[in-house]
């Protein structure tokens, strides 16, 4: 190689390093703009919202940013990426979905992934159009897993009967020195599972309140962690995937408005905080 095009080369070289390093000033930029900015206000404040979530995060001192489907992206590798209330709509797109997720996470991303309950009910029973396959036809979610190389099924407990009981009531109420301003106060109503935590932050919950629930099926399971379990079925399981991670919430129930008022409730939302969000977190609402 002469002279000239030695320099030719060390100009280019310049050019694209001077062109990546704003580029990664400029993202790093608008990163810290929406982890600054208080978007709550766009989060629905019914019983199936995510606002209280949202909130008791941002007090808790974590860095939030919001997500909506219209501009979701993937957030900086160091941060991660939590998509929650998935449902029939989002994993429409099973391949292209998968191959987002796991580019981020192979390249050192952490991705925590909480469908919504929904996605189990019959299709006679869904409000929201979450049955989107027969019987004979794979659903769009196990879709998604299979692209991302994962050989694991969501799948609901047994329906409670139903009659005028709505479950074992919760008498533990959030204490509201630990619970942001808006997160309600009054009982929740549903069913307490006895659960198990396995690991730094998990080790230590024991109950969680949800409507009826969804668990974890899939010969993948003994590939990954199960951070939490009840009586055997899997909660919350971790995978490694690249130089990074990709975490199974078995529904996103657990934190929508009505249900955190539960502490139990709480302590899970914080032990996933820590474990998996301690330098920041885009909270994409996929509802």
């Amino acid at each position: 190689m002469d002279r000239s095009a030695r320099i030719a080369l060390a100009s280019l070289t310049l050019c694209l390093g001077i062109g990546a390093a704003f580029f990664l000033h400029h993202a790093a930029e608008q990163s810290e703009a929406a982890y600054a900015r208080d978007d709550r206000e766009q989060l629905a404040d019914d019983e199936t919202g995510l606002r209280n979530a949202y909130a008791f995060l941002r007090k808790g001192g974590y860095r939030v940013a919001l997500e909506t489907p219209e501009n979701a992206k993937p957030p900086p590798n160091s941060h991660a990426w939590w998509i929650f209330q998935s449902g029939a709509e989002w994993f429409a797109e099973p391949q292209a979905r998968a191959a987002e997720v796991r580019r981020f996470a192979e390249s050192g991303g952490t991705v925590v992934i909480a469908p919504a309950e929904a996605l189990t009910a019959p299709a006679d029973d869904s409000e929201d159009g979450a049955a989107d396959a027969t019987a004979d036809e794979p659903k769009a979610s196990d879709k998604f897993f299979a692209a991302l190389g994962l050989d694991v099924h969501l799948l609901a407990f047994e329906s409670p009967a139903d009659d005028d009981d709505d479950g074992p009531a919760s008498d533990d109420a959030a204490d509201p020195g630990t619970v942001a301003a808006d997160t309600p106060q009054e009982d929740t109503f549903g069913y307490t599972l006895p659960v198990n935590g396995h690991g730094p932050h998990f080790d230590s919950l024991t109950y969680l309140q949800t409507s009826w629930g969804n668990f974890w099926s899939g010969e993948d399971l003994l590939k990954g962690e199960v951070r939490l379990e009840t009586d055997g079925f899997p909660l919350v399981v971790e995978f490694t995937m690249g130089k990074g991670r990709v975490v199974l919430v078995a529904e996103s129930t657990y934190f929508e408005n009505e249900f955190l008022s539960n502490t139990h409730n709480l302590e899970l939302l914080e032990a996933l905080a820590k474990a998996y969000g301690a330098q920041g977190i885009a909270l994409l609402t996929a509802r």
